[in-house]
């Protein structure tokens, strides 16, 4: 898998909104986290965290001016699929989102 293929874009934005909730949300000091470039071309992620809590999104007062509780609503918008699965000392939250393969070389433009 080339780390640099997936660097950048959808994958390193639902990356990060995972990775926070996770900091948030955990009291362990360590968050295992799984990276997995499919044979399709996709990006598997999945972070654990020790939060017994449903991932859900959050009603907030503020609205469009809140400044936090967007995680989800980004990861469902660029994400093509993400959920969680329980465990006994929390939960795996994961996603997939899926990435053209290119036929030309890196650094060329197709005609």
């Amino acid at each position: 898998m080339d780390p640099h293929r997936y660097a950048l874009g959808d994958g390193r934005t639902c990356l990060s909104e995972v990775v926070a909730n996770a900091v948030r949300h955990s009291t362990a000091p360590d968050l295992p986290l799984m990276l997995i470039g499919e044979a399709d071309g996709s990006l598997f992620a999945a972070v654990k965290d020790t939060a017994r809590t449903v991932p859900m999104t959050p009603a907030t007062a503020d609205g469009p001016l809140a400044e936090d509780g967007r995680g989800l609503e980004v990861l469902g918008a660029l994400a093509d699929g993400w959920g969680f699965d329980r465990t006994r000392s929390g939960k795996w939250v994961w996603f997939r989102v899926r990435h053209p393969r290119s036929d030309t070389a890196e650094g060329q433009v197709a005609a």
